[in-house]
């Protein structure tokens, strides 16, 4: 290898876009004020592996609390969404809608 250059391809890193893949983020809104993420896994938990859940730091655009539910390894997100409707928390009917935009993996 006297003065010879080597090639060196580096592995790519797949395995970020793969979770990605898997995750399926639903938007979850009104819900009563002091509300634990056990409250909202329980219910949730039902339809599939619940791997997080985030609260917004302040309410949304119509004054109520949200938050976001992350599922994994779901197959039909629509199909589950349809079927989430209804779940509710200390008797308030939830709003339930995929997320537009699916939060970033962050590791």
């Amino acid at each position: 290898m006297d003065g010879e250059w080597t090639e060196v391809r580096w592995k790519k890193n797949t395995n970020k876009a793969q979770v990605n893949k898997e995750l399926t983020n639903y938007y979850v809104a009104g819900f009563p004020d002091g509300t634990r993420k056990e409250e909202l896994r329980t219910p949730f938990a039902r339809f599939g592996k619940v791997v997080d859940i985030y609260f917004g730091l302040k309410k949304d655009f119509h004054k109520k609390n949200f938050a976001f539910v992350r599922y994994i390894n779901i197959e039909d997100a629509k199909k589950l969404e349809d079927k989430l409707q209804g779940i509710k928390c200390r008797n308030k009917t939830l709003e339930i809608n995929i997320s537009k935009h699916q939060r970033k993996v962050v590791q």
